[in-house]
């Protein structure tokens, strides 16, 4: 009850809020070098911002007066025993500098820098985004066209200055989900890592005693569904062959997923198959480490296709996924790269037999165009890319 009732009071107090903060957006003189950083909604340091953030302190820059803005907590002290730029949004400091700001610089939306209270006004956000689309978005995403969340955003994503991509075949899509122009292709800050190779252990797991790591990253789902992607006796068969391999299989669920303690279920503690969905936050930083990718629908695999290894796209729900969760931009059989399993019986031999596929040189023709259609820079300096594109556009 008293969780409704501060639902309620939340919800009242933001309505209250945004014609107030409207006019005072108005009225507040924008302070040109000034940049607020966040992302997922200020609850983690994650993402393309993260690594734009980490390029700036890294570099000292003189030219961008810039803040990392976190509701959570034990970021906000972490990073000021660190002694870097972080204001708390919820504090006068924080509002005074939402006000003033030149520039949000999100991957998701606004809240990721500010309240909801934010929505409407004069902001201008520089969206770095948080993946290549390969599931329709947004407006192209029939649920996301209802009610008031089409309203609210619509007038979100007016304010959206720059939608960046890294890829010029997507250029049209997010277009068309944003339903904005401004879509300028200058890369991803988080891929910076991955090209330049830099590698990072996974807590309490030490992977080099292992010869090949195999890692399953699914995208989520927005309905509950009784389809589950592995069965007991699947993973017994896998686990044997990954203890006489001297492999291991590493799961993480998407954040999002409704379906997180539901559909991926381990039925029993296994020697190589280790759930690290709640000990891993930030996969982008131990990619590098994995061998090959198992995913589905997911836009992970244009950052993984950067470090020339396998991927096997496993579509257990195909059907399902289309009819009841989204419709894809692509030809999902005749666009992605493949190999495709579609049930686990395909999935254990592909996973068994990676040197039989992955060498053969057709393969690796078709490997390299993919990589390059959804990578337009693969130079490892898209921070810095965004860095100048930011104080140009001051």
């Amino acid at each position: 009850m008293q969780k409704k009732l501060n639902f309620v009071v939340k919800v009242l107090r933001n309505i209250l809020l945004i014609p107030v903060f409207f006019v005072i957006s108005y009225l507040v003189p924008k302070q040109k070098k000034l940049i607020l950083l966040g992302s997922n909604l200020g609850s983690r340091f994650i993402g393309n911002t993260k690594y734009l953030y980490l390029y700036l302190v890294e570099h000292d820059v003189k030219d961008l007066d810039y803040y990392w803005m976190t509701k959570n907590r034990k970021i906000y002290e972490k990073f000021k025993k660190q002694g870097l730029p972080v204001i708390f949004p919820y504090s006068l400091k924080g509002i005074w500098h939402v006000f003033r700001a030149n520039y949000f610089v999100v991957e998701q939306s606004m809240q990721d820098v500010s309240g909801v209270a934010f929505t409407l006004g004069r902001f201008n956000v520089i969206n770095l985004w948080h993946g290549v689309p390969i599931k329709k978005i947004l407006f192209d995403n029939k649920d996301d066209q209802k009610g008031w969340f089409s309203y609210f955003m619509r007038k979100e994503w007016r304010q959206y200055k720059y939608i960046i991509t890294k890829s010029k075949a997507d250029i049209d899509f997010l277009k068309s989900g944003f339903r904005n122009e401004s879509v300028v292709c200058l890369g991803y800050a988080r891929d910076d890592i991955l090209v330049k190779g830099e590698k990072k252990d996974i807590p309490s797991l030490d992977l080099s005693k292992y010869k090949t790591i195999f890692l399953y990253a699914p995208t989520f789902r927005d309905y509950y569904t009784d389809l589950v992607p592995f069965s007991e006796s699947f993973l017994d068969k896998f686990n044997a062959f990954l203890k006489e391999n001297n492999g291991i299989f590493l799961i993480k669920r998407h954040i999002a997923d409704q379906n997180a303690n539901r559909n991926i279920k381990l039925y029993k503690d296994y020697s190589n198959i280790v759930d690290i969905t709640y000990s891993v936050d930030n996969l982008q930083e131990y990619l590098t480490s994995v061998d090959v990718l198992i995913t589905d629908y997911s836009g992970i695999v244009f950052d993984f296709c950067l470090l020339n290894k396998p991927v096997i796209f496993y579509s257990y729900d195909y059907e399902n996924y289309i009819d009841n969760c989204r419709e894809m931009y692509y030809d999902y059989y005749q666009d992605m790269l493949g190999p495709f399993a579609k049930n686990e019986g395909e999935l254990l031999r592909l996973a068994t037999t990676l040197p039989e596929w992955f060498s053969n040189q057709e393969y690796q023709d078709k490997y390299k165009k993919f990589k390059d259609k959804f990578n337009y820079y693969q130079d490892g300096l898209s921070s810095q890319r965004l860095y100048n594109f930011i104080v140009k556009h001051l």
